[in-house]
């Protein structure tokens, strides 16, 4: 219903003493007080009258938060509550107030324990779905957020918006290169167009500072550039130099400075991919001997994340499934907090260059062969090892149970029989000589 605070103010009280006549015909008195109350707006680019939301998707936004936070869940004995909806703020946001009675039509008192997280976790489902602003930062996440009208510009159906590839592409390119150099070259063959961005004149006018991406093969009305730093924040080239330990020089600007220094990786034959999967099989085993208290588990979760999003692009494409899903849990669980913001140790190299550069020869089409699934097994083995130490560390969180569902997805994926139509052609051919990797 609309009510008009101005005209109608007997109306409204009158909502009010409905929502608290059953707690004080009960006598409950609770110490604390007995109203929850919270608001949840839209940022003010989805607040405009062609984005915001109507009437019947606020109510659904309302509900699905009363049953998430166990108030109005059909299983327990329901609370009284309401929803306002007051329109925009001073700050142009679209909002709305949600008030709770917390003393249940039972007379038992409604638990509000972990009230953010869980709205925290809605919040983020009900983005994706009214296609909305991602909040930046939600949960652990440093990805930056997403637009309606970047995913309006996707068309829809799954596919996801240019912003969300090139993160995938660049955070997978950045485990598999060598040095800087090989950074930029390797995106370009990627399907990445790169432009640097240089220092302040004139001191440091020939120093790359920074960079942008784009997609290839869009003319120049279409194209949208993205800087590093907006893909996420892992992903400036402050942070890739730190994480890395690359060192920039004048090899590293003249390569910044030609676009048309490009590497694509050669595809691997049968013999090179088993060849690692047998090193990823030895590096789990040397993993297994890292203590799981040991800060290096954030280390190895950001580089298999790499390497996850490079087999992703390889064979989602456009359309992110199991192992986009995974690589995103992992990059999440290898953030560094706010006080961690130290460099990769040195003692603690680049593993999993290799099988990243693997991960980017797999085929774009049709079922993943004998030896290419034997290297996901060893993947999904370090997935385990992780999860281990996240719960060791008590850092147990969305991204840990999104990190496990897709790990389920993935070990569903080796099981069907589809997929096993190659291995005997692959163990005819293993012994076969073959092209390693660099």
């Amino acid at each position: 219903m609309r009510l008009d605070y101005r005209t109608q103010s007997e109306e409204i009280q009158q909502l009010g003493r409905e929502m608290d006549a059953h707690r004080k015909l009960l006598g409950k008195e609770v110490p604390s007080g007995h109203v929850w109350h919270c608001s949840i707006s839209l940022p003010p680019g989805d607040s405009t009258d062609e984005r915001k939301l109507n009437d019947a998707e606020w109510e659904e936004v309302a509900k699905a938060a009363m049953n998430v936070l166990g108030f109005d869940d059909g299983v327990n004995s329901p609370c009284r509550w309401i929803a306002v909806h007051h329109g925009k703020s001073v700050g142009g946001n679209e909002h709305i107030h949600l008030a709770v009675n917390l003393v249940r039509e039972n007379g038992r008192v409604a638990r509000t324990g972990h009230d953010r997280t869980k709205l925290q976790r809605l919040c983020a489902e009900l983005e994706e779905k009214f296609e909305l602003s991602v909040v930046e930062g939600r949960g652990r996440s440093a990805r930056r957020g997403v637009s309606r009208a970047e995913w309006e510009r996707a068309g829809g159906e799954g596919k996801e918006p240019d912003r969300r590839w090139l993160a995938r592409v660049v955070s997978g390119v950045a485990v598999m290169a060598q040095d800087e150099p090989d950074f930029v070259r390797s995106l370009r063959g990627a399907g990445v167009d790169v432009r640097p961005k240089f220092g302040d004149p004139p001191e440091r006018s020939d120093v790359v500072v920074g960079y942008s991406v784009a997609r290839s093969g869009q003319g120049p009305e279409e194209r949208l550039w993205f800087g590093g730093g907006n893909l996420d924040r892992e992903l400036s080239l402050p942070r890739l130099r730190e994480r890395f330990r690359w060192v920039s020089g004048s090899d590293a600007a003249d390569v910044w400075a030609r676009p048309s220094e490009q590497r694509v990786p050669d595809p691997l034959t049968v013999r090179a991919w088993w060849s690692v999967s047998e090193e990823a099989a030895d590096l789990v085993e040397r993993l297994r001997n890292v203590p799981i208290d040991d800060e290096a588990w954030r280390v190895i979760a950001g580089d298999v994340a790499g390497v996850l999003a490079l087999w992703s692009i390889r064979v989602e494409h456009d359309y992110p499934g199991a192992l986009a899903a995974a690589a995103e849990a992992l990059a999440d669980l290898a953030r560094p907090r706010h006080e961690e913001r130290a460099p990769r140790p040195r003692s603690m190299p680049n593993d999993f260059r290799k099988i990243a550069r693997a991960s980017a020869t797999v085929a774009r089409r049709g079922h993943p062969t004998s030896d290419q699934l034997a290297l996901l097994r060893q993947i999904l083995r370090v997935m385990e090892l992780i999860e281990v130490a996240q719960v060791a560390h008590h850092r147990a969180s969305d991204a840990l149970g999104r990190l496990n569902d897709a790990r389920s997805q993935l070990q569903i994926l080796q099981l069907r029989p589809a997929l096993r139509t190659t291995s005997r052609t692959s163990r005819m051919v293993r012994e076969q000589g073959g092209q390693g990797i660099e």
